[in-house]
C-alpha cells in the first residue's frame, strides 16, 4: 500500500530509498527515535546558528538525586532531591528540551571549537542561517525541499563525528555526499547563486573537539549528484507504479560470502586442529 505523503520530498527521507522503497515508506510513517546524539546534534545547531533561541528550547537540568529527599540530597552536594526535582520540572516551559549538564557542556565545547577555527568561523558566522529552499526537480517533475546550516557566498553544512578521520567515512556511509549535492543543485534550482566550494564543517564531538572542513570540488558534487538521482529517479518509478519493494525486490539471490568465509583449503580447522 502506498502510505507516501504529498509533502515536499527532503534528503532525510529520501536516504532511505538507498537501502528500497519499503524502508522510505517505513521512515515517513514513523518518527525517528529520539537519541542522545541527535539532541547534542540539535543543540549544537542552536548555539552555533540560532543562539537567541537556546534559552526558549533549552533547560539544562541540575545535577538532582531523585533517590533522596531534597534534605539528605543537599547534604551531599546535589541541586535536591525527588521533590527538588518534581518541582524543577513542573516549571519548564511548554515545548522545551531537557539537557543534562554534561551534554550541555559538550555542546558548548564544539560551539566554541568551531567559533574559534580560523578556516570554519566564517562560514557560520556571516550570511543566512538555517535557510529554506523549495525547488522542482526538472526530470522527474518531483517537489524537493532542503534547509541549508549556512549560506554565506558558499553552502555549508555543519556535522559531528567521533574523531576526524573518520570524516570522509562518514560522508560516505550516512550519506552526506549526496546531501551536499542536493543542496548544491536545490539552491541552482531556485536561483540561488554561490561562488566558493560547498563545505561540510566536522567537529568531534568528544573533547579536544577538533574541527575540520572538507570542501567538495565538482567532480566531487557529481558523485553526490549520482546518489540522490538514484534515488529520486527511484522514487518516481515506484510513485508511477504503485509498487515499493524492499531490499529483495522480491527476488532470492546466491548468497556472497565474505572472504574471510572461505579459507584455502589447506588451511581449514575445527577446533583450532587442520582437517
Amino acid at each position: 500500500m502506498n502510505m507516501e505523503r504529498a509533502d515536499p520530498v527532503n534528503w532525510s527521507s529520501l536516504k532511505y530509498m538507498g537501502i528500497s522503497p519499503r524502508h522510505y515508506l517505513h521512515n515517513l510513517a514513523t518518527p525517528r527515535a529520539d537519541s542522545e546524539a541527535l539532541l547534542l546534534g540539535r543543540l549544537t545547531h542552536a548555539l552555533i546558528l540560532e543562539p537567541d533561541q537556546v534559552a526558549s528550547r533549552y533547560v539544562t537540568q541540575p545535577r538532582f538525586n531523585a533517590a533522596m529527599l531534597d534534605e539528605t540530597a543537599l547534604a551531599k552536594g546535589y541541586a535536591g532531591g525527588k521533590q527538588a526535582k518534581a518541582a524543577w520540572i513542573a516549571s519548564i516551559p511548554d515545548g522545551a528540551e531537557i539537557v543534562d549538564s554534561d551534554l550541555m557542556t559538550r555542546a558548548v565545547g564544539m560551539r566554541d571549537a568551531i567559533l574559534a577555527d580560523p578556516v570554519a568561523a566564517p562560514h557560520v558566522t556571516t550570511g543566512h542561517k538555517e535557510h529554506r529552499i523549495d525547488w522542482t526537480d526538472k526530470e522527474t517533475g518531483i517537489q524537493c525541499r532542503g534547509r541549508v546550516d549556512c549560506l554565506n557566498g558558499s553552502l555549508s553544512d555543519l556535522k559531528s563525528t567521533r574523531a576526524l578521520v573518520t570524516c570522509e567515512r562518514d560522508a560516505a556511509r550516512f550519506g552526506y555526499l549526496g546531501q551536499i549535492s542536493w543542496y548544491a543543485d536545490g539552491l541552482e534550482a531556485a536561483g540561488i547563486k554561490t561562488h566558493n566550494q560547498p563545505c561540510l564543517i566536522f567537529v568531534e564531538n568528544v573533547p579536544p573537539h577538533d574541527v575540520q572542513v572538507l570542501t567538495f570540488e565538482p567532480e566531487d558534487l557529481a558523485v553526490g549528484r549520482r546518489v540522490y538521482r538514484a534515488a529520486l529517479d527511484r522514487l518516481a518509478a515506484c510513485r508511477a507504479s504503485g509498487v515499493w519493494p524492499g531490499v529483495s525486490g522480491g527476488v532470492s539471490r546466491r548468497i556472497k560470502l565474505p572472504e574471510w568465509a572461505a579459507p584455502i583449503e589447506d588451511e581449514i580447522t575445527l577446533d583450532g586442529v587442520k582437517i
